[in-house]
């Protein structure tokens, strides 16, 4: 059976930006994430949090704490809904 391709940043340049800022990653899956700590830049520049689900409030509070922008790029859905 194929496998799905491993998802890749489509820019890693934020974390290498000479004026990089800190980035944060709100994920469900840490294990699933784990493929982010190897961009350069990371170790100094990326904090993972794992655990947030848009549908449960209050996950994503410690992971937007002290930004100063999101780029929100998931969404919920849902099988089956008519």
């Amino acid at each position: 059976a194929m496998q799905p391709p491993r998802p890749r940043p489509c820019n890693p340049a934020p974390l290498t930006a000479p004026l990089a800022r800190a980035v944060h990653a709100a994920v469900r899956s840490r294990a699933k994430a784990q493929f982010l700590t190897a961009l350069p830049g990371a170790a100094q520049r990326l904090k993972i949090f794992s655990g947030c689900d848009l549908l449960t409030p209050g996950s994503f509070d410690a992971a937007m704490a002290g930004c100063d922008a999101v780029m929100h790029t998931a969404s919920p859905f849902a099988l089956g809904v008519r």
